[in-house]
């Protein structure tokens, strides 16, 4: 439904209109949203910070994939862990040379670096990691089930890229060009939420 990070890479597209919209962010579920607890958590320390870690996280080889994969979700698309640890191949498809992560019913195209790198770490997944017979994006240690969200957050904080200050910062570029009743659908979290950073972000939709 709308066009990520235009700066570096991402888009959603519109797959009614196939229309394309500047900068979106990513979509989170309401347990995710308690991540985005107003005021913004050390977005003005993140903020200067946030190109150069996501420029890590696509091309330092010396992470380890996971890490790689899952902090340049937030920081693209401002996903909540709590979404991303639930993503499996079936969130993924290729379609006419792209290669689309659908989020809550909200498809994005990824450009084809990243998308290599979400295929090469769902490769190491075990083929059969959930019930359903899907392979989780990033599985966990027990048979069955995804990474533990809370564990995933403190591997981020440990390799230096933390994940609440990134999709704070994250949510509040997507905001800049995206009204707050947007936001509020893909990021679940309330409209008077959205608002107020809507605010913050210095974006006027009130006209």
């Amino acid at each position: 439904m709308m066009d990520l990070r235009t700066d570096q890479f991402l888009v959603v597209t519109d797959t009614t209109t196939q229309q394309h919209h500047p900068r979106a962010p990513r979509p989170a579920s309401r347990p995710g949203a308690a991540l985005c607890a107003f005021p913004p958590f050390t977005t003005e320390q993140e903020a200067p910070l946030h190109p150069i870690r996501l420029l890590r996280c696509l091309n330092d080889t010396a992470l380890p994939m996971e890490v790689r994969v899952a902090a340049a979700l937030v920081r693209l698309y401002a996903l909540p862990l709590t979404r991303i640890v639930e993503l499996t191949d079936d969130h993924l498809h290729h379609d006419q040379g792209h290669t689309y992560l659908t989020v809550s019913h909200h498809p994005f195209v990824l450009p084809p670096k990243f998308a290599r790198r979400i295929d090469h770490q769902l490769q190491r997944s075990p083929r059969r990691s959930n019930t359903a017979g899907r392979r989780y994006l990033l599985p966990g240690h027990s048979p069955g089930r995804p990474r533990n969200p809370l564990s995933l957050a403190d591997t981020l904080g440990h390799h230096g890229l933390p994940a609440r200050a990134a999709r704070n910062t994250a949510m509040l570029d997507a905001l800049v060009d995206l009204p707050p009743m947007v936001i509020a659908d893909l990021l679940g979290i309330r409209p008077k939420t959205a608002e107020r950073w809507a605010t913050l972000a210095g974006g006027n939709w009130s006209e």
